[in-house]
């Protein structure tokens, strides 16, 4: 090709450079900026053109190659935009490179980070293209200071790649190639801005997903199992007992629910599609899970496969291969002019999607396939009324050039292929569309991707997503590299502890196996905080010091991760925060075999500049120490391989800078208190906010000096300090949900000495998720007595409807037993009532008291029978927190 990259630069090909000065940082640390050292050059991929300068402020520019260059320029928080606009004057397309250069200021070898990994210059230059999993988004620093450029984050591009060189002086380049259309243009902008250094990339990268949160926050607008624990097949392959129990108790979410269709391409199953000649013969297994034998016979399994997952609490994800594979014959029978053949890539597999077909890769956007992409995803959600899709094979990294890229206005150019369309970029169009769909309730559909390293765009668009390893499967480095592409959204681990790989089981007793799974369980949930990863129920199910754990994981994920930790740890592996303002948590990590006494240094600017007071994350007192900019976290133990967690419970605003403090939280489940104590007053004029845990009114805030309006806005009741200052503040709420006590509740009779101690009562009519309550009930108290005691007992509680004779203690479940919405959980008597303004309200209470009941009736599931399990005795049986194996073995 007579336009390559390479030629070009031999010829001396930059179009226009601009150069910029970058503004003095607003954050709070200074650093010092990189004085003229930003370039940006226009590079033109066909032919040769002399260097033109431009400066910022031109509005237009004509020169040789009939090229229009625009240039604006804009400031606000610290943030440098640059909107570059390009248009053609010839009438003939165009291959431009953008590239952005910035130069480190000072000698010395600086911090760099290329979107992907950090890369030491020492060792050299960097350069990458086509790399799946970075980022548009590069950093360079020192302990003086640095910058962060960027494409501004909602830019899609088909092409990015970075260099770097060692210097002197040192530099990094963003590299974005797009195309113009003949007398079209593109416009692109760009972003850079000063960063401390004190955090090396980790500062640029919370910055970068700050600028559009709408891509990289927790998802509240899906169903909230989305951001829940994997189920793993447990809900979709062969069910075992109690499935839907061991799933409830293991805080299992959603379900992969793996290819639910015969071809590949063809996921309603329509009739004139059905019958093909697969490239090897469908299991039996397969054709007799999904009745692949017949079309009506498969639609209707299929219909009570998915409404039984879902009755069972579990969100059901429609599997789909991305939709960028389609069985080979009608591939080419019907979507010819979806498929690519782009060299360096994967175009064909055999017996791949579903075991049995032989799949070409295919464009499911601006083609015929994904029109039907459209309506056949479209059918499926309706016809069994979804609430999500599972989205594999979603790293979109291939390239796929052909008439098909030309409809891509995002379309980029190299000298392999010429012009193509980046996979991921169809991906995420499709993503977006799905996410247009919605269930019966109303809400939209959520999608979960199979990330791999994937394309930006991927896990821009992504509600949840999955890593399909174990933690130990990968430098852990890379496990923030798919935390970088997804922001603070959950990623879970997608594979188990493989132990059959691991151990000598065959000399092994159950008790062996046991401390294995203890311990790997423990890495398992150390790797999940410092990542924001979830478990899959694989991990934690049968072993209860992983699952004891998850709960304040989910806690933290819900928070919202940071890449920034705003903290330094002594006397422990590592620190990660989770949150802002009084929902801040800073865990710490012990990866050693010894106790850890970690003392954190919390850098108060980083926070926003307001003393933050931490306990412990059960609400236990730890020493805050005050000192101007800092707060020093002293009372923190962990065991070995633990982590643990300092939670805020309240901010003073503005900072202290000397003194300590401490806040202990007490909780009895109806009611809530938080007692603050500072060894010096706090100043007249400040302002206390503390955290209010959601479902709580504030029934009192007292303390000499304090006065607050009990208003609780964004979580927190603010209190402002008048008089002679304040040293001592008690804040109390009560529930609005739970009117009982945790002791109370938990101590109502279910069963005894093998047999119902109480009576499950339904209203006359109630509605179908009123009698689901009930039954989720029932499967507590069954499961509970069949599988967790080491003398199984056999506990069925008897659900009647209202005017039926009983005595003796009730469970009430009422749907038209509240006027406002939600539900209420009560003691009246002998009965223990959940009402509620409709039986959804009801369900939820049930849900709500059955985590409440889990931690006096424990039990984590059992382990399954897998051949280290069956050979040592522990199939059937699950390990308790302090390490013994309950349960009886399972049956041969």
């Amino acid at each position: 090709m007579t336009g390559s990259l390479r030629a070009c630069r031999a010829r001396g090909p930059y179009l226009a450079t601009v150069l910029v000065m970058v503004v003095a940082m607003a954050a709070a640390r200074a650093a010092l900026p990189l004085a003229e050292g930003l370039d940006l050059a226009i590079l033109d991929g066909k032919a040769a053109l002399g260097e033109v300068p431009l400066v910022a402020a031109v509005e237009g520019w004509a020169a040789e190659g009939n090229l229009r260059v625009a240039v604006a320029r804009k400031e606000a928080d610290g943030l440098s935009t640059w909107t570059i606009e390009a248009h053609d004057l010839s009438g003939k397309t165009r291959w431009l490179e953008l590239r952005m250069t910035a130069r480190h200021p000072r000698a010395g070898t600086p911090g760099y980070w290329p979107g992907f990994l950090d890369w030491d210059l020492a060792q050299g230059p960097y350069e990458t293209a086509h790399r799946g999993g970075s980022l548009p988004l590069a950093a360079m620093w020192d302990d003086h200071g640095g910058l962060a450029m960027a494409l501004e984050p909602r830019e899609r591009v088909s092409y990015l790649s970075h260099t770097g060189q060692p210097g002197p002086p040192a530099q990094m380049a963003l590299h974005i190639r797009v195309v113009l259309e003949p007398g079209g243009g593109r416009r692109l902008a760009f972003v850079t801005w000063p960063i401390s250094g004190m955090w090396g990339h980790a500062e640029a990268v919370e910055r970068w997903h700050g600028l559009a949160p709408e891509f990289y926050a927790v998802r509240r607008d899906v169903d909230p199992r989305t951001n829940l624990l994997p189920t793993q097949y447990v809900a979709w392959g062969d069910r075992g007992g109690y499935w839907d129990e061991v799933c409830r108790r293991n805080y299992g979410g959603w379900e992969w629910c793996y290819a639910p269709f015969k071809r590949t391409g063809d996921i309603v199953g329509r009739r004139e599609l059905w019958d093909f000649q697969p490239a090897s013969p469908i299991p039996k297994r397969s054709m007799d899970h999904l009745r692949l034998d017949d079309i009506d016979a498969f639609r209707q399994r299929r219909r009570e496969l998915f409404a039984a997952g879902e009755r069972g609490g579990v969100q059901m994800l429609f599997y789909v291969p991305a939709m960028i594979w389609c069985e080979e014959a009608l591939a080419k029978e019907r979507y010819a002019d979806a498929l690519t053949a782009a060299p360096g890539q994967i175009n064909r597999h055999e017996r791949y999607v579903t075991g049995w077909d032989d799949d070409l890769r295919v464009l499911p956007w601006h083609t015929s396939y994904g029109e039907q992409a459209r309506l056949d995803l479209k059918e499926v959600a309706a016809e069994l009324d979804l609430t999500g899709f599972a989205y594999d094979t979603a790293g979109g990294a291939a390239r796929h050039p052909g008439p098909a890229a030309q409809r891509f206005p995002e379309r980029a150019w190299d000298d392999e292929v010429g012009e193509f369309v980046r996979e991921g970029l169809a991906i995420a169009t499709l993503i977006e569309y799905t996410q247009t769909l919605r269930h019966s309730s109303g809400r939209r559909l959520s999608v979960v991707p199979n990330l791999g390293f994937a394309w930006y765009t991927v896990g821009q668009t992504a509600d949840a997503g999955m890593k399909e390893a174990s933690p130990w499967h990968s430098e852990g480095a890379h496990n923030e590299v798919v935390r970088n592409i997804m922001g603070a959204k959950p990623v879970c681990w997608w594979e188990g502890y493989g132990m059959n790989e691991l151990l000598r089981y065959e000399t092994m007793t159950a008790e062996e196996v046991a401390d294995a799974y203890i311990g790997m369980g423990d890495h398992v949930i150390s790797e999940s905080f410092k990542w924001a990863y979830l478990p899959t129920v694989a991990f934690t199910r049968g072993v209860s010091t992983a699952l004891m754990m998850v709960p304040p994981l989910l806690a933290c994920i819900d928070a919202g991760y940071r890449p920034v930790p705003a903290a330094r740890v002594a006397g422990a592996s590592w620190v990660r925060r989770y949150g802002t303002g009084t929902a801040t948590r800073l865990v710490t990590g012990n990866e050693t075999l010894q106790e850890a006494r970690p003392r954190v240094t919390v850098d108060n600017a980083w926070l926003g500049g307001d003393t933050h007071v931490f306990s412990r994350d059960d609400g236990a007192a730890l020493t805050n120490r005050f000192a101007p900019g800092v707060t020093v976290i002293n009372g923190l133990r962990q065991a070995p391989r633990k982590v643990a967690i300092a939670r805020c419970r309240a901010t003073v605003h503005p900072g202290l800078r000397a003194g300590e403090a401490s806040a202990t939280v007490t909780d009895d489940l109806a009611t809530w208190r938080l007692a603050l104590s500072f060894s010096a007053p706090v100043p007249a004029g400040s302002v206390i906010r503390v955290g209010i845990p959601d479902g709580y009114r504030v029934a009192a805030a007292e303390g000499e000096g304090a006065r607050s309006s009990g208003a609780v806005v964004d979580g927190a009741l603010a209190v402002a300090v008048n008089g002679q200052g304040l040293t001592a503040l008690t804040v109390s709420a009560a529930s609005r949900r739970f009117l009982a006590t945790r002791a109370a509740l938990q101590a109502f009779p279910l069963f005894a000495d093998g047999s119902p101690a109480c009576t499950v009562v339904l209203r006359a009519g109630a509605s179908d998720e009123e009698r689901l309550a009930a039954q989720r009930l029932v499967t507590f108290v069954e499961c509970y007595g069949a599988r967790a005691l080491d003398k199984p007992a056999a506990v069925t509680l008897p659900v009647v409807e209202a005017g039926a004779p009983t005595a003796g203690p009730r469970v009430v479940i009422d749907g038209g037993g509240s006027v406002e919405p939600g539900f209420t959980i009560r003691l009246d008597g002998e009965a223990m009532v959940i009402a509620g303004n409709d039986g959804r309200a009801c369900l939820d209470g049930m849900g709500a008291l059955l985590r409440v009941l889990d931690t006096r009736y424990w039990y984590p599931g059992d382990h399954v029978a897998q051949v280290q399990n069956v050979r040592s005795g522990l199939a059937g049986r699950w390990i308790d927190v302090d390490g013994s194996v309950r349960g009886s073995p399972a049956t041969p």
